[in-house]
């Protein structure tokens, strides 16, 4: 074989082994990565339902905390049910006119 050809065929097979190298690290980056994201929702929810069973023991007076800051999201976290309480109520208004003389079951 000529030598320009055996260059060539050298040269392209270092491309393909390269390429080859770069998806492999690619695929495995982006496997770790769904992990992570996968851990990271586990990890969130976890921590929002440690935050909802604290809120509820505490306004259950099972959990004393005298932590300002955890009375303050407390308070926030109640405040911000009630108004989502008076939007639904004020929507079904809204949707259903004829029945607001009568109660919701």
């Amino acid at each position: 074989m000529p030598k320009e050809v055996t260059n060539w065929s050298a040269k392209l097979q270092d491309i393909f082994h390269t390429c080859q190298s770069e998806i492999s690290k690619t695929t495995s980056i982006g496997k770790k990565m769904l992990r992570a994201s996968k851990t990271s929702t586990t990890l969130q929810y976890a921590l929002k339902e440690l935050g909802q069973l604290a809120a509820d023991e505490m306004r259950q007076g099972k959990l004393k905390w005298d932590n300002p800051h955890a009375l303050n999201l407390v308070q926030t976290i109640e405040k911000c049910n009630n108004n989502l309480y008076e939007i639904e109520h004020e929507v079904k208004e809204i949707k259903f006119p004829e029945d607001n003389d009568q109660p919701h079951v």
